[in-house]
């Protein structure tokens, strides 16, 4: 299975917001994997369609490309969430535990190392 960007770009803010207080300036392009415009359009893309809010997403010049996207602020949506349960299998009611280790199989699975190393660095004391 393939993730289109923008849904690599959700799952780490997902993973983030699994932390009791969620530093979503962790999130960056490393984490994901991509280059700095494909996360920048990514952000632009998730809030355009409401998975996420409060992101800070500034245009200029010529192109389509954010000229800056900022995202320390980012929550996201209940539509945020519910579709990265669906996109991986978890139950909304299972305990944190259930749904770090869930996501850690998924992104092992569909060979997204970089958000693999993002979750275990983030959450080592419960995969322990």
């Amino acid at each position: 299975m393939q993730l289109e960007k923008k849904d690599q770009v959700l799952l780490a803010l997902y993973v983030e917001y699994q932390k009791d207080i969620p530093k979503m300036s962790n999130v960056t392009e490393n984490v994901v994997g991509l280059d700095r415009d494909a996360f920048k359009v990514s952000i632009a893309k998730l809030q355009s369609e409401g998975y996420i809010q409060q992101a800070v997403v500034q245009y200029g010049g010529d192109g389509n490309i954010p000229l800056y996207a900022n995202i320390d602020n980012v929550m996201l949506t209940v539509k945020g969430i519910e579709h990265i349960e669906n996109l991986v299998g978890i139950d909304k009611n299972s305990s944190k535990d259930k749904i770090i280790k869930g996501l850690l199989e998924f992104t092992k699975e569909i060979g997204l190392e970089c958000i693999n190393n993002f979750i275990l660095s983030g959450f080592n004391s419960i995969l322990l």
